[in-house]
């Protein structure tokens, strides 16, 4: 019997086992079989199974594209292989592959936070309704609150009262819009095909 042809429910139990080191003869085994085991839980309508073995393969093509790295030869064979890793890993962590939207919401709070800190260390946050005298030294209002509103309203495009009062505060608030546009996308990507895949 093939494994496409296996019939299970939600109270069948699968567990994975891992075998790593120099005995396993291709590094891909892992990510086959659990392709395998999400085509499965598909077919028998198990829709979060599915999703939950598509992420496992995912994490084990990444896990074999760093084995191939290591064990190539040749330069530009090792370099494809830590390319094709290092997008996995981006998108594993950022998009869960795909497969997790609360990855995306985890990632934006995380630019959030560090595009905050940059304007908080770097200044050039002011009060648009007050003047530069009346703000501090520099034109800014040099409370990490203020930073943190300033990076939350950029990066979701809406207005806080605060402006970018230094050419290099509104290259970064340029910069973390664009970055802000492209996470809200990839949370409703991701939240469109899971919502999706589950219906």
């Amino acid at each position: 019997m093939k494994l496409g042809q296996v019939r299970i429910d939600a109270q069948t139990l699968i567990k994975p086992v891992y075998t790593y080191g120099p005995d396993v003869a291709d590094p891909s085994s892992d990510e086959r079989v659990f392709r395998e085991l999400a085509d499965v839980a598909s077919t028998n309508g198990l829709s979060r199974e599915a999703q939950e073995f598509r992420f496992r393969a995912k994490s084990a093509q990444r896990r074999a594209e760093f084995t191939r790295a290591h064990e190539a030869t040749v330069l530009r064979e090792r370099i494809t292989h830590m390319y094709r890793y290092f997008a996995l890993f981006l998108s594993g962590s950022i998009t869960g592959y795909g497969e997790r939207p609360i990855r995306v919401l985890y990632s934006g709070f995380v630019v959030i936070y560090l595009f905050a800190g940059v304007y908080y260390l770097l200044g050039g946050i002011a009060d648009s309704a007050a003047t530069v005298t009346s703000v501090g030294a520099g034109g800014t209002t040099g409370e990490p609150l203020d930073a943190l509103i300033f990076s939350l309203s950029t990066f979701a495009g809406t207005e806080s009262g605060l402006v970018a009062t230094t050419q290099t505060a509104r290259l970064l608030a340029s910069l973390e819009s664009l970055v802000g546009i492209v996470f809200i996308i990839l949370f409703i990507v991701v939240l469109t095909r899971q919502t999706m895949g589950l219906s």
